[in-house]
C-alpha cells in the first residue's frame, strides 16, 4: 500500500519520499538509486563513486536544511512555551468560573436576572401571547376573558432598570470628557508661543523681556501661530465661517489652560486678533477679502518696522496696535 503524502512542506522534495515509507529499507533503498554491477556493459568505479559522491552530497544537503527547520522550530516553540503557558492558565480560569456559575445555585439567575427584570420564564412564558379569536355574530372577540393581553416588558422600565447601566453611563461621560480633556491638551502641546510675545509689561513706558531668547522656541511658536492662522484663513477662504469660529472658539478655550500665569494676556491678543479676522469676514464676503489684505498687510509692516524702533517701548507699543487691528 502506497503511503500518503504529508502536505508538510519541508518534506515535499521527491528526494525524501523513499524515506518516509514505514518499510524503508538502506540496502533496497541504496539497490534502487545505484547501478548494478552485473549490468551490461560494466559500469567503471570511477563512474559509480562519482554517482554515489553526489546522491550523499544531495542528502547531507537535505540533511542540514531539515535541521536547520528543526532548530528554527524547536525555537520558537520554546519562545512561545511561556505565552502559550498564560493563554491556556485564561482559558482554564474562565472554564472554571464558567463551572461555578452553572453549578452555584441562583447565581445565573440573579445575573440574567439583572438584564431581564422579569426573569427568562416570565419573559418568554407563553401564557402572555394572546389565545386565538374566536368569532360570534357580533364579531371577532376573545375566546377567555380572563386572559387579557399583557406586554412582556414592565410598564415603568426605570424602577426596575438594572443597577449596571446607570454605571455604564458615568463610565461613558468619564470617558467622554477623559477624551475632551487628552485632546485639549494635544491642542495646547501644539500651540507653543514665541518668546518676543511674552514680553511682561510693568508699565506704559518699561517693557522687560527675557534677557535670552532660546531661536528654537521663537521660530516653533512662530511657525505654530502662521499654521494656525492659516488654517483659519483657508477655511474662510472656502466660506466655512461656523469651521473657522469652532475653530478660534477652540484655541480660546485652549487659552483657559494658562488662566492666572504670565501667558494668559499674550494668548489671549492673539486669539483676539484672529477672531476679529473671522468677524470681519462674517459681517459680509463682498467686504471681507479687502478686510483680511489690510490686517495681514498692517501686520506684515509692523513686523518690518520692529527692528528700527526706538525701543522696548516703540516694540511693545507697536505690538499692541498689530493686535489691536
Amino acid at each position: 500500500m502506497e503511503l500518503s503524502r504529508p502536505p508538510n512542506p519541508h518534506i515535499a522534495e521527491p528526494l525524501l519520499h523513499p524515506f518516509l515509507s514505514p518499510t524503508f529499507s538502506p540496502t533496497a533503498y541504496l539497490n534502487d538509486t545505484l547501478p548494478t554491477t552485473t549490468s551490461k556493459p560494466t559500469p567503471t568505479l570511477s563512474s559509480i563513486a562519482t554517482q554515489t559522491q553526489t546522491q550523499i552530497s544531495a542528502l547531507a544537503a537535505q540533511t542540514t536544511r531539515l535541521s536547520t527547520t528543526l532548530t528554527g522550530l524547536t525555537d520558537d516553540i520554546l519562545r512561545t512555551s511561556s505565552r502559550l503557558a498564560y493563554e491556556v492558565e485564561l482559558l482554564r480560569g474562565e472554564a472554571l468560573s464558567l463551572a461555578d456559575s452553572l453549578s452555584s445555585s441562583g447565581a445565573l439567575d440573579e445575573a440574567i436576572r439583572g438584564f431581564v427584570p422579569k426573569g427568562l420564564d416570565a419573559a418568554s412564558s407563553p401564557t402572555d401571547v394572546p389565545s386565538s379569536p374566536a368569532r360570534t355574530g357580533h364579531g371577532s372577540q376573545s375566546a377567555s376573558p380572563s386572559a387579557p393581553r399583557k406586554p412582556s416588558l414592565p410598564s415603568d422600565p426605570s424602577k426596575k432598570e438594572p443597577e449596571a447601566l446607570p454605571h455604564l453611563r458615568t463610565l461613558l461621560q468619564v470617558r467622554s470628557s477623559l477624551q475632551t480633556v487628552i485632546q485639549r491638551f494635544n491642542l495646547a502641546l501644539s500651540f507653543p508661543m514665541p518668546p518676543s510675545l511674552l514680553a511682561t509689561n510693568t508699565s506704559s513706558l518699561i517693557s522687560v523681556s527675557a534677557p535670552n531668547v532660546d531661536p528654537d522656541l521663537e521660530s516653533k511658536g512662530q511657525a505654530a501661530l502662521a499654521r494656525f492662522k492659516q488654517e483659519v484663513l483657508e477655511m474662510l477662504e472656502r466660506g466655512d465661517l461656523a469651521t473657522a469660529k469652532a475653530r478660534v472658539q477652540e484655541l480660546r478655550d485652549v487659552c483657559e489652560i494658562w488662566k492666572g500665569t504670565s501667558e494668559e494676556r499674550a494668548r489671549g491678543k492673539w486669539v483676539d486678533g484672529l477672531e476679529a479676522v473671522v468677524e470681519d469676514r462674517e459681517r459680509g464676503k463682498a467686504s471681507g477679502r479687502p478686510m483680511l489684505e489690510k490686517r495681514e498687510g498692517s501686520a506684515v509692516r509692523g513686523v518690518e518696522t520692529s527692528g528700527s524702533g526706538a525701543g522696548p517701548g516703540f516694540l511693545r507699543r507697536l505690538r499692541d496696535e498689530i493686535y489691536m487691528e
